[in-house]
């Protein structure tokens, strides 16, 4: 039972790691491929 709530807090932990590397690659991509002002027309 103990390895069950292990194993289910370790996939928690790895997709919390996994979104926070999408938003930070998101939040890159803002910074670097937008022209100035366009952020509001990508969609």
């Amino acid at each position: 039972m103990r390895n069950d709530t292990l194993q289910a807090l370790d996939r928690k932990f790895m997709r919390i790691h996994t979104l926070d590397s999408i938003s930070g690659l998101l939040g890159w991509d803002g910074l670097v491929n937008l022209p100035p002002n366009s952020a509001d027309q990508k969609g």
